[in-house]
């Protein structure tokens, strides 16, 4: 069974319901593609004042992320654009309008899968340094693939290359996201989000930053075609509720 649902925002939500059990999996996929399916202008989420990344000091010259649709296309493109006037490093997040989970009420989360289509078009300082996410709780926690306490968040672009790569990540669990702290691109991946369950609403994240030792640096990249899938384990009253709707769209059909 197959579920499509049309949020308040323009991001395309779809239901997918395998077997008829309560143990049966379910996935919900998010694909904003289109402006309105993101917080177009970005949270500071860290700022320091030192090249090395020392500190964590608020500095009142810009720093700023932001995602806007500069033409139409087919697919559509959207480009995000990081600027940074003096030196020091800067850490943006962009919430994905619409691309909301929540495992207390929906169920325990089994896998995320992510894919980004990307570019560097060329106009920037070798394309702008995305990542994914996600926040739970009020901190951020970014996929890496690597290990410890000091893991590299991974870095969704395709730098000093015009054309487009596509970046797909599939069955990711909690061990795959780390918390961010205190340093722009590295995450704590000993600490991870609380996926199950018990866990606090998920709000899936675009991450971006910003470097440069004194002189404006502007970085640019071109996206598309996002796609976001949870698979998740239904909880009685979230599959009933599936049920439900199923058993109205069979009788309208």
């Amino acid at each position: 069974m197959k579920l499509r649902l049309a949020l308040l925002s323009a991001v395309v939500l779809t239901v997918s319901l395998v077997g008829t059990s309560t143990t049966s999996a379910a996935v919900v996929t998010f694909t904003p593609n289109s402006l309105s399916d993101f917080q177009t202008s970005g949270d500071v989420i860290f700022r320091n004042s030192a090249p090395d990344g020392s500190g964590n000091s608020t500095v009142p010259d810009p720093a700023t992320s932001t995602i806007e649709d500069p033409s139409t296309e087919s697919p559509n493109q959207l480009r995000i654009t990081s600027e940074i006037t003096t030196g020091g490093f800067a850490t943006y997040t962009h919430n994905m309008t619409g691309a909301t989970f929540s495992p207390s009420g929906q169920g325990d989360v089994t896998s995320i899968n992510f894919s980004i289509t990307v570019n560097d078009p060329g106009i920037g300082n070798n394309g702008s340094l995305m990542g994914f996410g996600l926040e739970q709780g009020g901190n951020f926690y970014f996929y890496t693939e690597e290990t410890g306490t000091q893991a590299k968040i991974l870095r969704l672009h395709n730098s000093g290359d015009i054309n487009f790569l596509t970046i797909s990540k599939t069955g990711l669990d909690a061990s795959d996201f780390g918390l961010f702290g205190s340093f722009v691109h590295q995450v704590d991946q000993m600490s991870n989000p609380d996926l199950s369950a018990s866990g606090g609403d998920l709000q899936f994240v675009l991450y971006s930053t910003s470097q440069t030792s004194g002189q404006t640096k502007v970085r640019v990249a071109d996206f598309h075609s996002m796609r976001v899938d949870v698979e998740f384990i239904p909880e009685p009253a979230c599959m009933a509720l599936l049920g439900l709707v199923g058993m109205m769209m069979r009788r309208c059909g």
